[in-house]
């Protein structure tokens, strides 16, 4: 269910970039775990 929520939103956006800090993994092969995203709606609103 998240994955299709995820989908859905991302396919009605222009573009998405990581604002604020991010959270590492106490395991850094798995790299960033937690971030913040602004995400930017297409100019015609749909």
């Amino acid at each position: 269910m998240l994955r299709v929520a995820l989908e859905e939103l991302l396919a009605r956006t222009a573009s998405f970039t990581a604002v604020g800090s991010r959270e590492g993994a106490r395991m850094p092969e798995l790299g960033i775990v937690s971030s913040h995203l602004r995400f930017v709606l297409p100019a015609d609103g749909g």
